[in-house]
């Protein structure tokens, strides 16, 4: 007979959201991702660190079996679901394999400062792991905004994560290739030689209002459909340019690419 006589929160190693822990027998436990919509069964007695999921309550700290350390993780972190969406699609054509990104959505740049140090202290400590933060520089001092960023890395992480800074915003990345930004949104191909998108795009403040004035569009769609045509090797936006350097170092680093 199964009946449930435990019940506490666990922790999914793969996309790090809680779920429910239920001890289903006198020694097993089924535990219930909703995320990955997965469950996953273990065995109490087994050493810690040969179970997926960590039961927060009986073991205080996360831990993952040997094959989840031996894959290696690109963790991104990220003010919103528009820069998941970009990275969801140009990542792949970085030559990235699906399964080495990790993406943690934060609502804007204060969401992100005040969250991410809790997600880095909750991945267990191996050398497969890099984090990366991309954030809008907005109207701040992009060099004032990293400091900030940097100073809240946990010193584990702190050789193990590299800051990005989109300048100004995501959208800046678009004007960086006006011609792919036509493509996808040909509205966008009878205002793009106006003089506010002429020069460098990581110069035109709040690029994501102007373009919404001029043509109108969804972010999020817009976002994963760049994201699959954006030009990558010589997008007119610097920024862009030296996050995909970023990007590629790090996989280089993990040795995924």
């Amino acid at each position: 007979r199964t009946s449930v006589c435990f019940d506490t929160l666990s922790r999914c190693f793969e996309c790090g959201k809680s779920g429910r822990s239920f001890l289903v027998s006198q020694n097993k436990r089924s535990d219930y991702c909703p995320v990955y919509k997965k469950r996953y069964t273990t065995v109490e007695g087994v050493p810690e660190r040969e179970s997926h999921w960590t039961n927060v309550a009986l073991w205080g700290s996360r831990r993952c079996s040997p094959k989840m350390i031996s894959q290696a993780h690109l963790v991104f972190i990220v003010e919103g679901p528009s820069e998941q969406e970009f990275l969801t699609t140009l990542l792949p054509r970085m030559g990235i394999p699906d399964t080495v990104p990790v993406y943690r959505i934060f609502a804007g740049y204060p969401g992100v400062l005040h969250g991410f140090p809790a997600v880095m202290k909750s991945w267990h400590r191996n050398d497969e792991v890099r984090f990366l933060i991309l954030c809008d520089q907005d109207r701040d001092d992009c060099y004032d905004r990293k400091i900030k960023i940097f100073n809240a890395v946990p010193d584990y992480w702190k050789p193990r994560t590299m800051i990005r800074i989109a300048c100004h915003e995501l959208e800046s990345w678009y004007l960086g290739d006006k011609a792919g930004l036509s493509d996808v949104l040909p509205s966008f191909g009878s205002v793009r030689n106006k003089k506010k998108f002429r020069g460098d795009p990581d110069l035109v403040t709040d690029p994501a209002r102007i373009l919404h004035d001029e043509v109108g569009f969804k972010k999020i769609e817009l976002a994963g459909q760049m994201g699959a045509h954006i030009e990558i090797e010589n997008n007119g936006s610097r920024s862009m340019r030296i996050f995909v350097q970023g990007v590629r170092a790090l996989a280089i680093e993990l040795g995924v690419i």
